[in-house]
């Protein structure tokens, strides 16, 4: 009777101890569970943080792609920056053909020039004067740079 009481004892010892066991079990599957609940939702939060960011990254991709194509069309070529530079240096008016002579570029392409710096309002016709019949002078149409164009050469030309 002794060896069933002590095996009694034994046995709802262990069980007892076993029954504590799932229960702690139990108890940490919980936090378990809620601790991934938790880091679920931060997951999420942080996911959509990162959609928001990526959003924001093509906007202001877009924007500097705009900037770059601008400024690469506000960009004058060559010859027009020598002729923006030489209107800047003199601070003087003076003819078209004049001008084309002394920078040696031909009286069609320096017109071409002209268009393009007029259209931008970067040089401006500054006055004409009519010629004399008695003289045989033609007279002539004057060009000045325009403060846009002494702008555009302080900012963008070495002088």
């Amino acid at each position: 009777m002794l060896a069933m009481l002590e095996k009694l004892i034994n046995e709802h010892g262990s069980s007892t101890i076993l029954k504590e066991r799932l229960e702690l079990f139990s108890d940490k599957y919980t936090m378990l569970e809620e601790k991934n609940k938790h880091l679920s939702e931060r997951n999420e939060e942080l996911e959509s943080k990162l959609d928001k960011a990526k959003e924001e990254i093509n906007r202001l991709n877009e924007i500097i792609e705009a900037n770059a194509i601008s400024q690469s069309q506000d960009k004058l070529d060559e010859v027009q920056e020598k002729i923006l530079q030489f209107l800047f240096k003199e601070d003087d008016e003076i003819e078209k053909d004049q001008l084309a002579r002394i920078l040696d570029i031909e009286p069609g392409v320096m017109s071409y020039h002209f268009d393009v710096l007029e259209e931008k309002d970067l040089i401006c016709v500054s006055s004409m004067q009519m010629g004399n019949p008695m003289t045989g002078s033609a007279g002539g149409v004057f060009h000045a740079i325009t403060p846009d164009g002494r702008k555009y050469v302080v900012e963008n030309v070495r002088t």
